[in-house]
């Protein structure tokens, strides 16, 4: 019988040989000095600056800048020089680097003096010296969820989207005006738009009302009430003209997120005019003149103007309604920032807009933002449809307990309960739980408890792939420690696969043990690998095992100097004493990101350095974080980085 076993294990031990002798031989090429290259640089006094510097870097810089080597690929986005601009302080060390020689590293050939001086040269003229190309103004349309919401609490009606409903659109773009919108898009707006007030004047004129109106995935959450006073009921005291005003001067000014200009009610009042003259019935007018409204850049787009130090009350208003509801300004906002009491009410406000069932649209858009959740239809395409819908609910009805009663954000490592219904629940063994709806339970913190027990994340972390204690690993790294691992040298990836053999236990564990022995992969891996191994008895969609192939799962993650997690507790009691300031840093950071819509800059990181002893203080509630995140200058002032 053993001999048998020896004769299935040689196939393993072949590969696992193999696989170790291209490694090392691939890192034995990787430190080996490189050749200069083949193709001389002319200095042609003819050529443009940009093109000698240009040809530089590529010549000198391609061999690490576009081969994985290093944390920054010199390709064609990476080197537009409005993207560079906005990464001033990195080209500045790169400058420093090159000018002081420890750019190209010794090994590695190297530039004349001349062609040195070329990059130098056109780095600090063309980025340094140089601003990136932009507005006074950055603008983005409203993203979806956001669209559907303004709607509901303007209208008081659910936004019903047409098929070709425009996409979110990702990025601020810098603008000189309010951006207009294509002709193909303005349609689509138009339409949904119609449909909109038509839903409204129905539910009106029919006595209905719609206090509990859900957002467009229909997810259950709490009922709603909106804002939205009589907008189409005629007050017969008055002419319809004269009424007409009215309402569209308190619709324009909720639609537009600021005091209503005259000139514009003057132009919508002659809209809603001229439809009555010919014929229209006072709805019809004034749906006429809406229309116009919800068609507007002034409402489809929200706008921040780039004026560093300085802040527009209603912009400030907007952009905390938006980070904190999905949606526009509320009366009472509205008449802070009317009165310019709004920043000396800040933190009051903030704590009120948590404490509204609105804020449920915070905690199931950070928790997307934080945790890429819409991953779960592309990486787990084969998986049960209700199953996997189990799956994100949980983590957002997870979120939006932990906004709703404001719990510690350490829970979010090591929490003690989580949602599931009864597929779910099946799916993790646990009994007693029926029906489709979610239902909050306990459970038990050594198997399950915080982000690291649901299946929705680690489906995600997964891709589709494997459970492999690498991604795990990597995964709590970068997204609850706000550590980036080293890239791996160019090629060294491809030489461990000749490892993956059948994925068996006896693969991992030798796959893990070639890790450690490798002193490229060490350093990363000791820790990446033992917090990774310490998820063992998770698959990886999260349901519970107790072997992996034709193996025991042996949970025992080393991370270093003899400190070994046995299993998913030990991982987040290790977590929780070693690093909790650490996460609280990253997830600071990781709201900042979601408040501003785009990257932080270096000075928007500088300003969070002190949240993680003062969340101490406040035993790590999430409305302090938050609290701490709103009253940043970045946020109060600048919203983000201009240059």
């Amino acid at each position: 019988m053993r001999r048998f076993r020896n004769l299935l294990e040689f196939p393993y031990l072949c590969l696992f040989f193999v696989g170790v002798a291209g490694v090392v031989a691939h890192t034995f090429v990787w430190m080996q000095p490189v050749k200069a290259p083949t193709v001389a640089f002319v200095d042609d006094p003819n050529m443009p600056l940009e093109t000698k510097a240009r040809a530089a870097l590529g010549m000198y810089c391609g061999s690490c800048h576009q081969s994985g080597r290093s944390g920054m690929d010199l390709d064609e986005n990476a080197l537009d020089l409005d993207t560079m601009r906005r990464h001033r302080s990195e080209w500045l060390e790169v400058v420093d680097r090159i000018r002081n020689h420890k750019m190209p590293p010794r090994r590695f050939p190297q530039p004349t003096a001349i062609e040195r001086e070329h990059i130098i040269a056109w780095i600090e003229q063309e980025v340094l010296q140089k601003k990136p190309a932009t507005g006074p103004m950055l603008a983005r349309r409203l993203q979806r969820i956001e669209y559907a919401n303004v709607i509901r609490d303007l209208l008081g009606v659910k936004a019903r989207f047409k098929a070709k409903f425009p996409e979110d659109e990702a990025r601020w773009s810098p603008c000189e005006t309010v951006p207009e919108l294509p002709a193909s898009l303005a349609a689509a707006y138009r339409g949904t738009a119609e449909q909109a007030i038509d839903d409204a004047i129905a539910a009106e004129l029919e006595g209905e009302t719609q206090d509990a109106v859900n957002d467009e995935e229909g997810d259950g959450r709490e009922a709603i009430s909106s804002e939205r006073v009589s907008l189409f009921s005629r007050d017969c005291s008055r002419g319809s003209s004269e009424q007409a005003r009215l309402v569209l001067t308190n619709f324009v000014r909720r639609a537009y997120r600021k005091i209503a200009d005259v000139e514009e009610v003057d132009r919508l009042t002659g809209v809603f005019e001229q439809a009555e003259s010919g014929g229209a019935s006072y709805h019809d007018g004034l749906k006429a003149a809406m229309t116009e409204v919800l068609t507007s850049p002034s409402f489809l787009f929200r706008v921040e103007s780039k004026a560093p130090k300085t802040s527009n009350p209603f912009e400030l208003a907007a952009r905390l309604s938006f980070f904190l509801w999905r949606t526009g300004p509320d009366d009472e906002f509205m008449t802070l920032a009317a009165t310019g009491d709004l920043m000396e009410n800040l933190e009051e406000q903030t704590l009120r807009l948590l404490r509204d069932p609105r804020s449920r649209a915070f905690a199931v858009g950070f928790a997307e933002h934080w945790l890429s959740l819409s991953k779960l239809e592309e990486v787990a395409a084969e998986m049960n449809a209700q199953l996997k819908r189990a799956m994100r609910r949980e983590t957002e009805e997870f979120f939006a307990a932990m906004v709703r009663e404001d719990r510690s954000v350490l829970e979010f490592i090591d929490g003690d309960f989580t949602y599931v219904d009864e597929v779910l629940a099946g799916h993790y063994g646990i009994a007693g739980v029926k029906g489709n709806k979610m239902q909050r339970i306990s459970v038990d913190r050594e198997t399950r408890g915080g982000l690291l027990g649901q299946a929705s994340v680690l489906t995600i972390v997964s891709a589709n792939l494997d459970d492999s204690v690498v991604r795990r690993g990597k995964w709590i790294a970068e997204s609850l420690l706000g550590e980036a691992p080293i890239r791996p040298p160019a090629g060294l990836l491809e030489a461990f696969d000749q490892l993956s053999g059948s994925g068996g236990m006896l693969d991992r564990r030798r796959r893990i043990a070639a890790h450690r022995t490798n002193p490229a992969c060490a350093e990363c891996h000791r820790k990446l690998d033992g917090m990774g191994i310490a998820m063992d008895h998770l698959d990886r969609h999260g349901a519970w095992r107790d072997s992996i192939g034709y193996e025991k799962a042996v949970p025992l993650g080393d991370i270093a100097d003899g400190v070994v997690l046995n299993g998913l507790g030990d991982l987040k009691a290790y977590l929780l004493k070693n690093h909790s300031s650490k996460f609280a840093r990253a997830l600071a950071e990781r709201i900042q990101r979601f408040a501003l819509g785009r990257l932080l800059d270096d000075r928007a990181r500088a300003e969070l350095k002190d949240v993680p002893e003062n969340a101490a203080k406040h035993q790590f509630r999430l409305s302090r974080m938050i609290v701490d995140v709103v009253q940043t200058p970045t946020f109060r002032e600048r919203f983000g980085a201009w240059e």
